[in-house]
């Protein structure tokens, strides 16, 4: 009687475990996707889409005049944005410097060198970014995101 409560218990956690590792490779295979789908799904029915600035006027029934109008409120906003975004890279900036520098000062030599290689190596993607694009990576320009070769 025993042996048979054993082999039954046995068989209940090759089961479990079975189904356990199923199902994590079936999250691992298709979970990414399927988020990736909802994702999608989610931008298709959003009345305001990731390039909105392009479809809004359409979207809302602007006349010709207010298009023109809504594309000079655009263009300032986005200057201002990209002064506000250059004025907080460079505090930015200044402070992950400063603190390079702190951290320096309690280094040792060899560990100063290595410190500095890995900045450089840092620097280095930043200004070529991950896509090995120049200054795709440098927050000091950032991307200009949703905008036409013409500016718009």
């Amino acid at each position: 009687m025993k042996t048979k409560i054993q082999a039954i218990a046995v068989l209940a956690a090759v089961l479990l475990l079975g189904c356990l590792i199923g199902a994590t490779g079936s999250w691992l295979r298709y979970g990414k996707r399927m988020n990736v789908q909802a994702d999608e799904r989610r931008e298709e029915a959003s009345p305001l889409p990731k390039n909105g600035e392009q479809r809004l006027p359409e979207l809302l029934g602007m006349t010709s005049e207010q298009k023109i109008r809504f594309e000079d409120v655009m263009k300032e906003s986005r200057e201002e944005l990209d002064v506000l975004s250059r004025e907080q890279q460079l505090k930015i900036d200044a402070v992950i410097a400063e603190a390079n520098r702190k951290i320096s000062s309690i280094l040792n030599d060899e560990q100063k060198t290595k410190l500095e290689t890995s900045l450089k190596d840092v620097n280095r993607r930043r200004e070529y970014g991950s896509r090995g694009e120049r200054g795709s990576g440098s927050p000091s320009q950032p991307p200009k995101r949703g905008r036409k070769p013409d500016g718009r």
